[in-house]
Parts: structure tokens; C-alpha cells; sequence
């Protein structure tokens, strides 16, 4: 999502809720939300740039403004796909 998107055009990021089974379908399900976590912080979190690239940069930037709005990313679940996948970097896992 550009940055442009949330700052300039205030767009509502705080209303993409999913419900529990979201990130095993990847699917929004038009259901009540199970637990409210926010959409935007969990598609970040599926965004495994490496460190160095230009990419992970961006989305630093994007990770610090909706910090900035009261959404904390650091805080939020990284997906065990994620997980999995980085289970012998530890170091990675804190930075991304």
C-alpha cells in the first residue's frame, strides 16, 4: 500500500478487521471479526523483505507512521508461515 494512500488521502486504515480464520484462507470473510486485529499490520507482517532492500525500507516507513497513529506493529502476531520459515534466524524475526 503506498504511503501516499495513508497520509496524504487519510485513508481509514484502522476499519480492516479479519476474523480468526483470515490467515489460513487469506480470504476476509463477511463474518462478525473473532478478535479484532487489524488487516493492514497482518499483511505487513507477511511481507518478508530482506533487511538491506529497498522494499524493507519502505515499509519501515509505513510500519513507523501507522506507529505514529496507535497501531503497533512490533506488537503484532507474526504469522507462523513466517515463523517457520525464519526458525534458525532469530535476528531476522526481530527486525522484520
Amino acid at each position: 500500500m503506498p504511503i501516499f494512500l495513508l497520509t496524504e488521502h487519510n485513508s481509514d486504515y484502522k476499519i480492516f478487521n479479519y476474523t480468526k480464520n483470515y490467515e489460513e484462507t487469506r480470504e476476509v470473510s463477511k463474518a462478525k471479526p473473532i478478535y479484532k486485529e487489524n488487516m493492514i499490520l497482518t499483511e505487513l507482517r507477511f511481507l518478508d523483505f530482506s533487511l538491506d532492500s529497498e522494499d524493507y525500507t519502505y515499509k519501515m516507513k509505513i510500519v513507523t507512521f501507522l506507529n505514529e497513529k496507535g497501531l503497533d506493529y512490533w506488537n503484532s502476531k507474526i504469522p507462523e508461515k513466517i515463523q517457520e520459515r525464519y526458525k534458525d534466524d532469530p535476528e531476522y524475526l526481530s527486525k522484520y
